[in-house]
């Protein structure tokens, strides 16, 4: 029987290994803490998308909703987007659920168990024991060392980010605003069930600080880690181990969300699994899709975070705030498809104002835009038929 190794009990690891056990393969998971979930550090906001690539599971933890997104730039409403449904998870709940369909599925956990050094041979080597596997997946976080000791991974920058539950009160929208000043990229506030808001920040690490320490006075609980800031590694495979997660930089770029990334990537290596390759062949598949989508959406990354072109946009707009109705997920088309949205005239004074704020970054990120959007599409494509993530 083919044996994968996952080490690593965050979501990544935890659907990676999920998936590969429902395809019948033998599964051990490896975690060092005693418990999955913990520490707690995301916002746990999905499309209704990422819910259904993932399941029961997220199904069973949803604990809010909401139907819009208003985006502003340094305090001005610069849109309001129809997201289609978006939900809030309880990232806790939903990772312990994945650890009860792992093991419901065969898969063997052990917790509190550190790994101290991975093969590229296959090799994984915890607690005084040695074992071999066909393939290893590596989901040790942005903080991991195993990746790192095999040249393999991540190795950008990081932004922080920081959720505070504040009192607030309930709203249908989620506020997002790109202050990019002072260390902050962006801002958020996120009502959730009662009279409590998760107010949040993304940025640098003395950013963050200080957002914490405005928002301190209001504060009952407080969490947050590190995020790669992207592009995805540029090598997620090394022999028979494979990077996924925060180890990889497998997160969307302009938001930080990795749930979306990382349960397509494992529900596509699953259905190719299926579908008779070896799991070396699809875990390289699936990562090579989902790093080429996630590359798109850092060009559109790097115009918002390294440019003016929201600031010139937001004089463009003048006050009344665009209304689209964009993907939550797909943040690689936000450009095509708001000026596909806007009309001829508004759509032609838009392209101007990135034109000026974004200079020769503006048009060099849409052709790094299409290339990547194309060659993740002509790998799929050439992959078969596979499931609609």
């Amino acid at each position: 029987m083919v044996r994968v190794a996952v080490v690593g009990g965050g979501f990544a690891g935890l659907i990676f290994a999920r998936e590969m056990a429902s395809t019948g393969l033998r599964v051990d998971l490896y975690e060092e803490h005693g418990r999955v979930g913990m520490p707690e550090h995301c916002t746990g906001i999905v499309s209704e998308r990422t819910v259904n690539t993932i399941g029961r599971e997220a199904r069973e933890t949803i604990i809010d909703s909401y139907d819009s997104l208003e985006i502003r730039f340094r305090g001005e409403s610069l849109a309001i987007l129809d997201v289609g449904t978006v939900y809030r998870l309880d990232r806790v709940r939903l990772e312990e659920l994945l650890l009860e369909s792992l093991i419901s599925l065969g898969g063997r956990v052990q917790l509190g168990k550190r790994v101290h050094s991975v093969g590229i041979d296959g090799s994984v080597k915890a607690g005084g024991s040695e074992a071999r596997y066909d393939a290893v997946i590596l989901a040790d976080g942005a903080h991991g060392e195993l990746h790192r000791m095999l040249d393999l991974g991540y190795r950008g920058d990081y932004y922080y980010g920081l959720n505070i539950l504040v009192p607030g009160k309930r709203e249908s929208a989620i506020l997002v605003d790109f202050t990019l000043d002072k260390g902050l990229a962006f801002t958020w506030d996120v009502p959730t069930v009662g009279s409590v808001s998760v107010a949040g920040a993304m940025g640098t690490l003395a950013g963050v600080k200080r957002f914490f320490e405005v928002m301190k006075p209001r504060a009952f609980k407080v969490y947050g880690g590190r995020i790669p800031a992207g592009p995805p590694a540029e090598r997620l495979r090394r022999g028979r181990v494979y990077v996924v997660g925060d180890a990889g930089g497998l997160v969307k770029p302009l938001s930080g969300g990795g749930l979306y990334p990382n349960a397509k990537a494992a529900k596509l290596a699953a259905s190719l699994i299926k579908r008779g390759l070896d799991v070396g062949e699809a875990l390289e598949k699936s990562l090579s899709i989902v790093s080429h989508e996630l590359r798109a959406q850092y060009a559109v990354a790097r115009l918002v975070y390294g440019t003016r072109v929201l600031e010139t946009i937001s004089r463009a707009v003048g006050g009344a705030p665009l209304r689209l109705r964009l993907d939550y997920d797909t943040h690689h088309q936000l450009v095509i498809s708001t000026l596909s949205q806007a009309g001829a005239v508004s759509s032609l004074r838009l392209a101007a104002a990135a034109l000026r704020g974004g200079g020769l970054e503006a048009p060099l990120s849409l052709v790094k835009v299409l290339y990547h959007s194309s060659a993740s599409a002509y790998k799929r494509l050439a992959s078969g038929r596979l499931p609609g993530v």
